[in-house]
């Protein structure tokens, strides 16, 4: 991102119920651009955030959804995507001061990992989305994966798809091993929320947990 520009990425399970929160932390880390997943907004839901222009992708049944915000001042168009599989998406192309960008929101639901021929579905959409990404680009959000390269205990199927994905694509994981998902009476703290950037960028990107969740299970990055 350009200097002094800011981008947040959260899985905030529930924005309206946090809605105030947000708007808050938005305020106080002075974010151009917010990228959340699970927000669990559905066609009729109303948000508005001043400022912002959102763009979202609502599942049509309850929990999931993606969604982008910009500041109204800055230039923007939705990148038409083909319909929704397995991962719940949204993408934009922005300019940002001098730098033209793309940014893909996603979801992946943590039962798809479980079942061999979704993980394959999960493996062709991100190449899918890759193709249509303008570089550089960022794709943010829950890849609901364990995997070493980005802070966890142990690997799954799914992790091993994410780091082919990147060696091939030409994106690198941001995340510096720091847990994203707090501990709860079910779970240990895990590192879920992937941040992905092109090779490009990464030097010029400064990537940091925000330790407060916002009565989110999952922190803001």
């Amino acid at each position: 991102m350009p200097k002094y520009a800011r981008l947040i990425q959260w899985n905030c399970r529930s924005q309206l119920s946090k809605i105030d929160l947000f708007k808050a932390l938005v305020e106080v880390h002075h974010c151009d651009v917010f990228v959340l997943c699970e927000t669990w907004l559905t066609p009729d839901s109303n948000l508005r955030v001043a400022g912002y222009n959102i763009i979202r992708q609502d599942r049509p049944s309850r929990g999931g959804g993606v969604l982008i915000g910009i500041k109204s001042s800055y230039t923007f168009s939705r990148i038409q995507i083909p319909s929704q599989g397995v991962i719940e998406r949204v993408a934009i192309r922005a300019k940002i001061g001098d730098l033209n960008i793309a940014i893909a929101s996603i979801y992946i639901p943590p039962e798809a990992k479980n079942n061999k021929g979704l993980i394959n579905t999960i493996e062709k959409e991100l190449y899918n989305l890759s193709s249509i990404l303008p570089r550089p680009a960022f794709i943010l959000g829950d890849f609901n994966s364990h995997g070493y390269e980005w802070g966890g205990n142990s690997e799954d199927a799914l992790a091993r798809i994410i780091n082919d994905f990147c060696d091939k694509q030409g994106f690198r994981i941001l995340n510096t091993g720091e847990a994203t998902k707090i501990q709860t009476p079910m779970t240990r703290p895990s590192a879920l929320d992937l941040s992905l950037c092109s090779a490009s960028m990464m030097q010029s990107i400064k990537w940091k947990v925000i330790p407060d969740p916002l009565d989110s299970d999952h922190l803001p990055i």
